[in-house]
């Protein structure tokens, strides 16, 4: 085990567990100030979470607006070429009846 001033260690004084290290105890101020800290770290962990869900959703229905703009787009290239398929098959009747009405 280190005894660095960052390690907190559990130690018993008077049957009472305290949060700490040894070299540097702390006191009830500290405790306190960490006890916040903690609070303030959880509540902001706590905010985090609810906008990455919110992101999350938002991200889903991104997807299916993507899905459903791709759905419409090759509903109208379907479109497109059965157009440019009637478009071909009239001119080529008309240059059918041209050519009759020329000869």
């Amino acid at each position: 085990m280190t005894t660095d001033s960052t390690t907190l260690w559990v130690f018993r004084h008077n049957n009472t567990v305290l949060l700490g290290n040894p070299c540097f105890p702390c006191n009830a101020a500290q405790l306190d100030e960490f006890r916040t800290e903690i609070q303030r770290r959880d509540q902001e962990i706590l905010a985090m979470s609810a906008k990455m869900k919110t992101l999350e959703e938002q991200h889903q229905d991104y997807q299916r607006h993507i899905a459903v703009l791709k759905e419409s787009l090759c509903a109208k290239e379907e479109h497109y070429n059965m157009l440019q398929a009637d478009v071909s098959t009239e001119w080529c009747v008309i240059v059918r009846e041209k050519a009759l009405v020329y000869a």
